[in-house]
């Protein structure tokens, strides 16, 4: 008996010593990973399956089989299989591919139908756009394309709202940008819009992505070559309204068996003009300024950026692959401006007159790289590393002259230049692990844990122009220091039609901020900041046929204030109107539900609630001169409740294709003003339109339009906004060369527009930016050499902090 047993296991180690891996990736024709395709290996003359395997989210399979010749079958549904040997060593790993699959083609009455991929599709808290499948999110640069994007605002100095709610986080690749307002403007300003393979829209995230962002989180996918050889791509784009705007970029790509290397640099240079009016009525309890203002407002940005970057990837071994980056971005801006300024008392006669010019310049250089491993074995255990760096620097100089003088009077009443200068330092460093763990039971287990540490020094100077002394009591330095520390677990499975998710992640959150008063002669302000908070999200999802999904969603989720809003350094727009920061906000916390049914992934239908404490809005107060105070404030609460209606394919005709969407939520909010409670709710209709309409000879053209109703963002409500843009493409030389020519806005009807009202200030805006352009887009992409599998390195598991 016991020789029989040493005789297995002899002959046990000699199948494994004598067993080869084959390894590989299944992509289709776009070079996009396809999950759960199914990979059999055949004998060549009985064509027996020997073994098997699906693609995991990657799209990458392994296979662990005696050495020996094979065929390898790849097949999913509404693609053409593939079948082709293959030859397995002792010891050895073959990589395979990548496997490209084809769009399954069948005939009709001579009519060809191809698989091609959608321009959007749908899935239980997420929307996915490709970019590349419309012709109005192709051209031009990301800032730019993400205005095409149903449901999603995207306002001039960086702030983004998706469906009626602010407090959105964005990621490139899974990973946090890190910044927010004009230095986010400045990076998506930077990106080309055809480097972007995809732009994932989640307003429900799982416990694996950070707990910041009340309404939800966008993650940029961006382009990854799998081509093995060199490739070079161009992009040209010029578009011309009142001012003319254009950006370029180059990519080129070298890749071998094991490694590969991209450079990537992009140009953006461009003027757009901004002009409207701002009207305020101040009518205080003490009498001291009551008065009505009308102000004129006229000011070009005049923008250029210049950002490079570097990637370089290799494959250690068969289960160890290793990521780096650096990139940098250089940015800079001009701000002439000036302003007019009509004062009136107790009737609608002028009584005096305030003229501003302003001259604003500033530059922002930012800097990040990072480095991330992954090892993956055949068991689908994973773990990945990453740490990353951010450094960043903000320099702005202003120059004011300001003078006021009655109206029948013919010298001023006053005369007065200002200078400020504005320095912000940062500097981040993370570093984040990540587990995951198939489980029995077709179970999966994911945990990971986050460090982050920031650093911030900020100073606002405000000096007479000759002398050189302090100015105004709007002066400070600011230092800043922030500690982020998260961990999550989540499970997640299937059983039967059930799928679930369930997740919860713990941050604790350590803020200190210190301002020194230039005046004085200590601290100014100091505050302290140490909570630790848990959320919680599940998911479930029931399948009603192949092609039907249910599902029910929560998630809690944070807004924490970034560092501009707890600074307290004040920035002076004129005499009459200062933005400062509030040392005292509140983080705000959300929860949320959402139910969806879905079908085909191109048509939802979404029930969803909000519950917002603390929620962080634009306030407004009177200032001791009888001016206006600009500052965020916590409110009591906002809640929202609403309905949402998702198309891919309302039209499929073969020229004339339609998809749409549109939403119909109700908002209230709720805070305190002077002690009394104040409220306003709003009855927000959306909807958004798709025409495509695909002609001969590589000729396709596109229309759509959006409207987005009256929205109650806390003290401010934003009046309906509203626009229509066109373009045609034509495709050339085997779609190595597109040519794009389109026109944005073409009725002129964006406007930045709000209302606002407080006890002692009432006052709307209505500016308009220089939106309605004529533009023309041309890519070229040209590749050497055949294809090769590429992993996506990607880590789904964000880092928190906002700038």
């Amino acid at each position: 008996m016991k020789s029989i047993y040493l005789l297995a296991c002899l002959l046990s180690f000699t199948a494994t010593a004598q067993s080869g891996c084959i390894t590989g990736f299944v992509l289709d024709t776009n070079q996009q990973a396809l999950p759960n395709a199914s990979v059999v290996l055949q004998k060549p003359v009985n064509a027996s399956s020997v073994a098997g395997t699906a693609t995991d989210s990657t799209g990458r399979f392994m296979l662990n089989v005696p050495a020996g010749g094979y065929h390898l079958m790849v097949t999913m549904s509404g693609f053409q299989h593939q079948l082709f040997p293959v030859e397995v060593f002792v010891g050895k790993t073959v990589r395979v591919g990548p496997v490209m699959l084809r769009g399954a083609i069948r005939e009709l009455k001579e009519a060809v139908i191809t698989a091609t991929r959608r321009p959007i599709e749908f899935e239980a808290g997420k929307t996915i756009v490709t970019p590349g499948a419309s012709i109005l999110t192709a051209q031009g640069n990301l800032f730019e394309a993400l205005k095409n994007i149903p449901g999603l605002v995207v306002n001039e100095d960086g702030t983004l709202i998706l469906n009626g709610q602010k407090g959105v986080n964005v990621q490139v690749n899974g990973k946090e940008t890190y910044l927010s307002g004009m230095a986010l403007v400045s990076l998506l300003k930077a990106t080309l819009a055809t480097s972007v393979d995809k732009i994932e829209l989640l307003t429900s995230p799982s416990a694996a992505y950070d707990a910041s962002g009340s309404a939800g989180m966008i993650n940029i996918r961006l382009k990854r070559s799998a081509a093995q050889g060199f490739t070079l791509s161009s992009h040209l784009n010029y578009q011309q309204g009142r001012n003319g705007r254009a950006d370029m970029g180059v990519r080129t790509t070298f890749r071998n068996k094991l490694t590969g290397i991209s450079l990537d640099y992009s140009f953006f240079d461009g003027d757009k003009a901004k002009k409207g009016t701002l009207h305020r009525e101040y009518h205080p309890a003490n009498d001291t300024f009551r008065k009505t203002a009308s102000q004129k407002v006229a000011l070009t940005n005049q923008d250029q950026t210049h950002n490079f970057k570097l990637t370089a990837d290799w494959d250690v071994t068969k289960y160890v692959m290793v990521d780096v980056y650096a990139a940098t971005v250089f940015f800079q801006r001009s701000v002439p401006g000036s302003s007019y300024t009509s004062f009136s008392s107790g009737s609608t006669i002028e009584d005096s007159v305030l003229n501003t010019n302003t001259q604003s310049r500033f530059q922002q250089k930012t800097f990040n790289g990072g480095m991330c491993t992954v090892y993956k074995d055949e068991k689908k255990n994973e773990l990945n590393f990453s740490v990353d760096h951010l450094s960043f620097r903000h320099q702005d100089h202003l120059q004011m002259h300001s003078w006021m003088q009655r109206t029948n009077a013919s010298l001023p009443l006053r005369n007065d230049t200002l200078f400020g200068t504005f320095d912000d330092k940062v500097r981040m460093w993370s570093a984040q692990a990540n587990f995951s763990k198939p489980l029995p039971s077709h179970l999966q287990f994911q945990s990971g844990l986050k460090l982050v540490r920031v650093h911030i020094d900020n100073q606002a100077l405000y000096r007479q122009p000759f002398s050189g002394a302090i100015a105004t009591t709007n002066n400070s330095i600011y230092a800043y220091n922030e500690h982020n520390n998260a961990a999550y677990l989540q499970l997640s499975g299937k059983f039967s039609r059930w799928s679930f998710v369930a997740g919860l992640r713990a941050e604790n959150n350590q803020i200190s901020g210190t301002a020194f008063d230039l005046k004085g002669s200590g601290h100014d302000s100091t505050y302290c900041m140490d909570d630790t908070k848990l959320f919680p999200n599940l998911a479930l999802l029931y399948q009603l046929t192949e092609t039907q999904d249910i599902s029910v969603t929560y998630n809690r989720r944070i807004t924490r204030p970034n560092y501009r809003d707890l600074s307290p350094s004040g920035y002076t727009v004129d005499e009459y109107i200062l933005v400062s920061g509030n040392t005292g906000l509140q983080a705000e916390l959300t929860h949320k539900i959402e139910m969806a049914y879905i079908l085909k992934k191109l048509y939802r239908v979404t029930v969803f609630y909000t519950c917002t404490d603390d929620a962080i809005a634009q306030g407004f107060r009177e200032r001791e001169n009888g001016g206006l105070l600009v500052i965020p404030e916590n409110m009591v609460s906002r809640k929202t409740l609403g309905l949402k209606g998702d198309a891919g394919n309302l039209l499929d005709a073969k020229w004339w294709k339609i998809s749409g969407s549109g939403s119909l939520f109700y908002t209230e909010n709720k805070w305190t003003e002077s002690s009394r409670p104040r409220k306003n709710s709003t009855l927000t209709p959306t909807l958004s339109i798709n025409n495509s309409f695909p002609l001969a000879k590589g000729w396709s053209a596109q229309v759509t339009g959006y409207y987005n109703g009256k929205m109650g963002l806390g003290q401010m409500e934003v009046p309906a906004l509203w626009s229509v843009s066109a373009g045609v493409r034509k495709k050339m030389l085997k779609e190595q060369l597109n040519l794009h020519l389109y026109v944005n806005d073409i009725f002129a009807s964006v406007r930045e527009r709000a209302a606002f009202g407080s006890g002692a200030i009432d006052g709307f805006s209505n500016i308009r930016y220089d939106e309605t352009s004529v533009g023309l887009s041309i890519h070229y992409h040209f590749k050497k050499g055949k294809q090769k599998e590429m992993a996506d390195r990607s880590i789904e598991e964000s880092k928190r902090i906002n700038f």
